[in-house]
């Protein structure tokens, strides 16, 4: 059993916790930037959004595009977890429970 400053100081632990706090930054500033953007530009820019492009408000697409990038970066974050995160994880674990 590795001690508690044993673990903190483990160059796995350290790498596992440096990536899921840049991978957390990054797909979160994403979702935020996606967002606050919409809703800046709806606020900001109403006329936009009453425009019809091929018989559809502007505003729908605009809406669709924000859902399905977030779908999206959730899909990258899933992808990486299962193939970097929780890989790292198991070991750490392993390490721990000697």
């Amino acid at each position: 059993m590795m001690k508690r400053e044993q673990i903190l100081k483990d160059p796995d632990f350290r790498a596992l916790k440096n990536n899921k706090w840049k991978v957390s930054i990054i797909l979160g500033s994403l979702v935020m930037i996606l967002y606050f953007g919409f809703v800046l530009l709806m606020a900001y820019n109403k006329p936009l959004f009453a425009n019809k492009i091929f018989g559809i408000y502007v505003g729908i697409p605009i809406g669709i595009f924000v859902l399905v990038s977030t779908i999206l970066i959730t899909v990258v974050y899933v992808i990486w977890a299962n193939n970097n995160y929780d890989v790292l994880v198991e070991k750490v674990k392993d390490k721990i429970r000697g």
